[in-house]
């Protein structure tokens, strides 16, 4: 009962905190629009010589645009911090992606050189879909957890199934496009290959089995993994590292036993041997010792020969 109330205590808390983030953004964009045009209701005033007016609501949209960068920027830094910085992004950009940029920077030249609208309309949308992938790609890494499990009993040669799982900690949105692979930067490293999945829900998580193989016995150990999205238009391949600290040991391999060995407990009993000792089958009849057990005497042949005859078996 007192981890379901702290938990519900501390989820109540995160809901409060997220709940105060999306005021103060509205605020900020309330007051930033505020600001914007007042800015250019100065504009115009001062086109129509009134430089008072103009110099006032120039002040007005300075003062505006301060307070928000001294107040609610820093706070929502913070939480951008917090919750996106701790983990380290790294970023590579794809062979379309160049082509996407070096387009870019023809079509801006252009734009530059021929001052036509049309042009800079496209500049403009083409930086924007850069901006959006930015950040598309961004939150679809956010608030993904990895974790992998290996079996009870791990052998050297012989191949294991482990299962990966990820989590997607988000209740408002989905992933797409998630590659989860090792962490090479990282300093142990068990290697697999690169595991896909191309949707996940809010709120879920999706497992994949790989298969291992361990060349030599002894303590294997892994620091971390990492995964990475190209969502989603393919221009830059973020990565992210994530930590999962694990220990195995694998046990020396095994080798097996030799066919004949397999089958004999299957066959006891099948041959006969030569050699002589107690069992079942006569073997042959002698005379009778004096150290010979009155249960190993043959009367059929001690009857015909007309004296003590004994059975080996």
């Amino acid at each position: 009962m007192s981890r379901s109330v702290e938990s519900r205590a501390i989820s109540g808390s995160a809901r409060k905190i997220n709940l105060r983030a999306w005021v103060y953004f509205f605020v900020a964009l309330l007051t930033l629009a505020i600001a914007m045009l007042a800015a250019l209701a100065a504009q115009v005033a001062s086109a129509n010589n009134q430089i008072m007016t103009g110099a006032f609501l120039a002040l007005i949209a300075l003062i505006l645009a301060g307070a928000i960068s001294v107040t609610v920027v820093p706070y929502l830094a913070r939480r951008v911090g917090s919750e996106w910085g701790r983990y380290k992004v790294s970023y590579r950009i794809t062979r379309e992606g160049w082509i996407y940029f070096a387009v870019t920077v023809l079509v801006g030249l252009s734009a530059v050189n021929t001052g036509n609208n049309l042009l800079f309309i496209v500049l403009s949308a083409m930086l924007a879909s850069i901006i959006i992938s930015g950040v598309a790609s961004r939150v679809t890494l956010s608030r993904l957890e990895l974790s992998i499990d290996f079996p009870e009993r791990i052998f050297a040669l012989q191949p294991v199934l482990a299962t990966v799982s990820i989590h997607n900690r988000k209740q408002w949105g989905p992933s797409f496009s998630v590659s989860v692979e090792p962490n090479l930067t990282a300093s142990r490293v068990i290697s697999f290959d690169r595991i896909y999945f191309p949707f996940l829900s809010r709120a879920s998580s999706q497992k994949r089995r790989i298969e291992l193989n361990f060349q030599h016995r002894g303590m294997y150990s892994q620091s971390g993994l990492k995964v990475s999205t190209r969502f989603p238009f393919g221009f830059i391949v973020k990565s992210m590292g994530i930590p999962q600290p694990h220990e195995m040991v694998v046990f020396p391999s095994i080798k097996p036993v030799d066919t004949y060995y397999e089958i004999l407990p299957l066959i006891s009993g099948e041959f006969e041997s030569y050699s002589k000792g107690r069992g079942m089958d006569l073997y042959s009849v002698r005379n009778y010792a004096v150290t010979d057990s009155a249960r190993t005497i043959h009367w059929k042949a001690s009857a015909k020969s007309e004296m003590l005859k004994v059975k080996e078996e």
